[in-house]
């Protein structure tokens, strides 16, 4: 048969990158509801309520970036598999960050 065969492995892959990027997407979906409760509680003002989702969007562009490079370098898998620590540890940091700077730190 010619052509590109879809198997295993890219079902595998497929589900992988699907999850993660479902859970990317939950993330920044969150952190949009709750910037107004942040703003509340730790008495934010307009700039810096609007840095949170700024910062995210400046790292993902520069994360998109470095992601091509060192799946050139080392391989999709490995840069998978670090993406994939990096959100998920970020996640929880930024979920259990005691103050904005932190939080930015964190996001």
């Amino acid at each position: 048969r010619d052509g590109v065969c879809f198997g295993y492995y890219q079902m595998k892959a497929v589900i992988v990158i699907a999850t993660m990027s479902f859970a990317d997407a939950a993330e920044i979906w969150l952190a949009t509801l709750i910037i107004n409760n942040l703003k509340c509680e730790w008495n934010l003002t307009s700039f810096e309520k609007a840095t949170i989702p700024a910062i995210v969007y400046l790292f993902y562009a520069f994360g998109s970036l470095m992601s091509g490079y060192m799946a050139d370098k080392i391989g999709r898998y490995w840069v998978l598999i670090i993406n994939s620590y990096i959100l998920i540890i970020s996640a929880i940091a930024s979920a259990l960050s005691p103050s904005y700077i932190i939080f930015l730190v964190c996001r």
